[in-house]
């Protein structure tokens, strides 16, 4: 891939994103008090440095560095991508109170009545 479609394909992501945040903030805000974004802003930056880093920076030091230290770009490219996943992890790891997983007590007593006629279904 050329520098070119690199950048085109940065250029895509990024207008993607943020569009989505503009929908998002002309959105009504819910009325049962949870968070509308799924994701948090953080994350969507962290998502366009690490495709700017891994799709530009990499390439550029694949172009500039000499064929010694070719390595480099390699090891720049996987501790970036490290560091994304640890990033992701931490980012998204379970919590006790977590705005994203509130269960109405309907949705529970419906998932309940739903696993009782489950269990009493046989073929």
């Amino acid at each position: 891939m050329d520098l070119s479609s690199r950048l085109s394909t940065i250029l895509v992501i990024f207008l993607t994103i943020t569009s989505t945040f503009a929908e998002i903030r002309k959105s009504e805000i819910r009325s049962d008090d949870r968070p509308i974004i799924p994701l948090d802003e953080h994350y969507y930056i962290v998502v366009i440095c690490y495709i700017y880093f891994t799709r530009v920076v990499v390439y550029a030091l694949e172009t500039i560095t000499s064929y010694k230290y070719m390595w480099t770009s390699v090891v720049a490219s996987e501790l970036a991508t490290l560091a994304f996943y640890l990033f992701t992890g931490y980012k998204f790891r379970p919590e006790v109170h977590n705005p994203y997983f509130v269960v109405d007590d309907d949705e529970e007593e419906a998932a309940a009545e739903a696993l009782k006629l489950e269990d009493e279904f046989e073929l």
